[in-house]
């Protein structure tokens, strides 16, 4: 029996993993990845929590496979993302290249395949997936540390700036929540106030910046 390999990135931080196959991994800001010291000899199955980039060395006698909350997903060689903290109110899959095949354990029955340029949304409170035409370039974007912000929700923007620059951020003005932005910036060049400062010239919101605690109102 083997034991398994737990290996966590920090938060704020980015850190590349090559599995003992040769696929390779890039972790976001504090994600957890879990494999079996067999990893590549009796199976090619890990477990992630959070943010992870997978480039995946094929072999067809043992398929690769990720198991994120309760989803299933099948690799077929290939290139993709996947984003599933757990306060995320979703799982995103985006697939740059080759095949992807995911399945929901909470309705295993039904399986659906990802083709290039693909995202998938699948909502963790009611299991719907939504399959959506979206540019796979920005896929593996944040493994180079750029922040790209292409009209997703406030609570995208906020929870992806908590997690890579180490801050809580809370809200004091509701009308906040309802906003999309749109912005690349690059997290090693520009510090949190030079990034919220530019989002905040479009005037939908202020803010204060007080140690580790941002206050958006």
């Amino acid at each position: 029996q083997f034991a398994e390999v737990v290996i966590e990135s920090p938060r704020g931080g980015l850190s590349k993993i090559n599995l003992p196959d040769g696929t390779s991994v890039w972790l976001n800001s504090n994600p957890k990845i879990v494999y079996s010291q067999g990893y590549g000899i009796t199976d090619r199955k890990v477990r992630l929590v959070g943010e992870g980039y997978f480039n995946v060395r094929k072999n067809v006698k043992l398929p690769f496979s990720i198991q994120s909350g309760k989803l299933l997903i099948r690799d077929l060689g290939t290139q993709f993302n996947v984003r599933n903290y757990p306060s995320d109110p979703a799982v995103e899959i985006l697939l740059k290249g080759g095949k992807v095949a995911f399945t929901d354990l909470k309705n295993a029955r039904k399986e659906y395949y990802l083709k290039p340029n693909q995202k998938a949304v699948i909502a963790k409170s009611t299991g719907k997936v939504s399959l959506q035409n979206y540019d796979a370039s920005e896929a593996d974007q944040w493994t180079n540390g750029e922040l790209v912000f292409s009209g997703q929700p406030m609570a995208y923007l906020i929870q992806t700036l908590e997690r890579n620059y180490n801050v809580k951020i809370d809200v004091t003005n509701n009308n906040v929540w309802k906003c999309h932005f749109y912005g690349d910036f690059m997290k090693q060049d520009q510090s949190l106030d030079e990034v919220l400062k530019t989002l905040s010239l479009t005037g939908k919101f202020k803010y204060k910046i007080q140690g580790n605690r941002v206050i958006l109102y």
